[in-house]
This record gives C-alpha cells, sequence and structure tokens, in this order.
C-alpha cells in the first residue's frame, strides 16, 4: 500500500516539475500532522528569493500523512522592501501580490501608494492607502484592483459580522466574496445590525437600521416604521437536511417574513416566538 502511494506521489512531483510551476521538496510527515503542513502555506523568502509556497498532504492509510510542498518562485519581486501583509496577501516597493500573483491596476483606475497600502479585510481582498479604499478580485486574466467609489480610507470599517462596512457617510455591502457596494439612501455612521433575517446553509443575510431606516441585506426597506420594528421570532424552512431559515420581524402595521415581505395575514400585534401561527 505504501509503496503504491509512493509511487502516485512520484508521479504527481514529477508532473508539477514538468509544468514548471515551481521547485519542489517531497517530506513526510506523522500521523495528525497535516495541520502543520498547512500552517506553512504562504509566502517564504530564501536566500534572497521569494517564494509562494503550497502544500498537498494526503494520508497514506498506514501511520502518517506524506506532504508535497510547492515552492514558486515571484520572478522580479524585491525582497529587500517585500512584506507579508497575511499569508495570501504582500507587497513590494513596486507591486501588490495575492497567492503569489500580481495584481494589477483595472482600468483608468490610480495606482496603489503601495508605501502606505495595508490590509482591511483580507480574505475578500479590501485594503486602502492614504488616498483610496480598494478592492481586488479576479478576471479572465488574473487580479485586478480597483477603487470603491467614495469610500473614505480614513474611516472605513467594517461593521460586526463583516457582511457591511461603514464610513463617515456612506453603508456598503458585503455582496460576495471579491464584490463590495454603496447601499444607496443609507446612512454610515449611524448603521446597526439587529440580527439574521435569512440563511441558507453558511450564507447569512441581515436586518439592520440606521437613523431614518430599516435595511435588510443591501437594500433600504421602504414603508416600514422604523421605530416599531422589531425581530420577534426565528422559523426553519430546511428539507432534506438543508439548513434554511428565516425570522419574523414585525412594526406596527405588518409582520416581516424573508428580508422584508410583508405576510399579509400575519398579526403583528401577536406575532411571537410563542405564537407563531399569529405570523403566518
Amino acid at each position: 500500500m505504501r509503496r503504491k502511494f509512493l509511487i502516485i506521489s512520484l508521479i504527481i512531483v514529477a508532473v508539477l516539475l514538468v509544468c514548471g510551476a515551481g521547485v519542489y521538496t517531497y517530506t513526510y510527515l506523522k500521523k495528525n500532522s497535516s495541520t502543520q503542513a498547512k500552517d506553512e502555506q504562504g509566502y517564504v523568502i530564501k536566500e534572497g528569493k521569494v517564494y509562494y509556497r503550497t502544500t498537498m498532504d494526503v494520508s497514506d492509510g498506514a501511520d502518517g500523512y506524506h506532504t508535497i510542498v510547492n515552492d514558486q518562485e515571484l520572478k522580479g519581486v524585491n525582497a529587500k522592501t517585500f512584506t507579508m501583509l497575511d499569508p495570501y496577501w504582500a507587497k513590494d516597493v513596486a507591486n501588490l501580490y495575492y497567492m503569489g500573483q500580481t495584481v494589477v491596476a483595472q482600468k483608468d483606475t490610480a495606482p496603489i501608494d503601495l508605501s502606505t497600502f495595508s490590509l482591511i479585510q483580507g480574505v475578500n481582498g479590501i485594503g486602502r492607502d492614504t488616498h483610496f479604499v480598494y478592492l481586488a478580485s479576479p478576471n479572465q486574466d488574473g487580479w485586478v484592483y480597483k477603487i470603491v467609489a467614495k469610500a473614505d480610507p480614513a474611516t472605513f470599517a467594517f461593521v460586526e459580522g463583516g457582511h457591511y462596512a461603514k464610513d463617515k457617510k456612506n453603508l456598503y455591502y458585503l455582496d460576495l466574496p471579491f464584490d463590495i457596494k454603496k447601499i444607496e439612501g443609507a446612512d454610515g455612521p449611524s448603521f446597526v445590525v439587529l440580527g439574521q433575517c435569512a440563511a441558507v446553509e453558511v450564507s447569512r443575510a441581515y436586518y439592520g437600521w440606521d437613523a431614518k431606516s430599516v435595511i435588510a441585506g443591501d437594500k433600504v426597506l421602504q414603508g416600514i416604521d422604523r421605530d416599531s420594528f422589531r425581530i420577534v421570532a426565528s422559523y426553519d424552512n430546511g428539507a432534506d437536511g438543508m439548513y434554511v431559515a428565516g425570522s419574523y420581524a414585525v412594526d406596527k402595521n405588518h409582520v416581516y417574513k424573508n428580508c422584508g415581505e410583508i405576510v399579509p395575514t400575519g398579526n403583528p400585534k401577536t406575532c411571537s416566538s410563542n405564537n407563531l401561527k399569529a405570523c403566518e
């Protein structure tokens, strides 16, 4: 079994070498040490050169794991000015990098001031310099960055939970990984997350409000009485083991579900977690 595994592993290494993706070493780790190998993924500086390291762990079916380590050299990187921002993001005097790839400016986008650039939320490709907030995202040619329009870099910050960000004037919604948009009509400084309004597996949407309006997901809800609005109960619509949930909310006039949808037959006066029939 182990001999067969070793042969397969050596074939994988040979294929990677032929493809020219980087310089490889082959390491044997004892049982339960795969986490240790994964922790090593990221940027490595060796002998004045910068590499991006990836690892692949495979169980040998007996007493441990084998790990293939790929150290891919980043050509043209200035090792003396190279700075790791997190395991995936880095910069030098000339460029921004994500997972070993150079992130370039989108057409008509001003270049980043790399001397002052820092990450705000690396997992979604959001950072800032002294002039702008930037969003990096993938396209067919690699990775590009653009300016988040009207965002103030000095005050831009994520709201607890990570689905919203705000600055001194505006509110923003993180729609998908590597996508953020301004919520028109919302007031950033006064915005507060109230609670969950819908969920499908790991995806979540939330109710929130600012000084004047109720917000669900990326929209300002129209016709809701903000002062009497509150979340009163949750419900589970899951089937076949799938997690699908939502919340009932009320104001003085209506019951709401599905992030702002009016329930025509709901009773806002009696709808509660102890009386879900009144919510339906």
